[in-house]
């Protein structure tokens, strides 16, 4: 049931996002299972993170997103942020919470070095792809908080552990 509330708010608000988008500022957020969601916004969002999601609120909606199920956040269009916005990597890794004490990074990382570290640098682990380009980084014995994974010359990214 809330998988198929999440597809229908998914597909209305890329509707509305489509209808407001000329001229205007698209929050992009990109799930987990690869559909992206278009927010077409006339001011600049507040985004909270209140236990396990994800506020999005600006003067035309409020919407929320379970955290885990959240690859990537951005804007595209006319934003001026007055900073340089780091480039995204989210099409070369993707990531998979759905499977317990385990977290799937999936790409073409047959080989790579993993490692994860904690949020204050500690070298935790190192791993290396598999041959079918997946990094199984388990999760259980981990406290819960965030983690910081570096994957040989492809990426640099954050994960959850509850």
């Amino acid at each position: 049931m809330r998988k198929k509330v999440l597809t229908i708010m998914a597909m209305l608000l890329t509707t509305v996002g489509a209808a407001w988008a000329d001229g205007k500022q698209l929050l992009v957020v990109s799930l987990i299972d690869g559909s992206r969601i278009e927010l077409a916004l006339a001011d600049t969002p507040h985004l909270t993170f209140p236990e396990d999601r994800i506020t999005i609120q600006s003067s035309q909606l409020q919407t929320e997103f379970m955290r885990y199920r959240v690859a990537d956040i951005h804007f595209e269009g006319a934003v001026d942020l007055g900073v340089p916005q780091p480039k995204s990597n989210s099409k070369q890794v993707r990531l998979d919470y759905t499977r317990p004490d385990e977290v799937v990074v999936y790409g073409n990382l047959q080989g790579k070095a993993a490692r994860l570290y904690t949020i204050g640098g500690t070298l935790l682990r190192t791993l290396t792809g598999t041959d079918s380009g997946e990094v199984h980084i388990g999760t259980a014995g981990l406290q819960p908080g965030t983690y910081v994974v570096n994957i040989q010359d492809v990426s640099s990214f954050k994960i959850s552990v509850r």
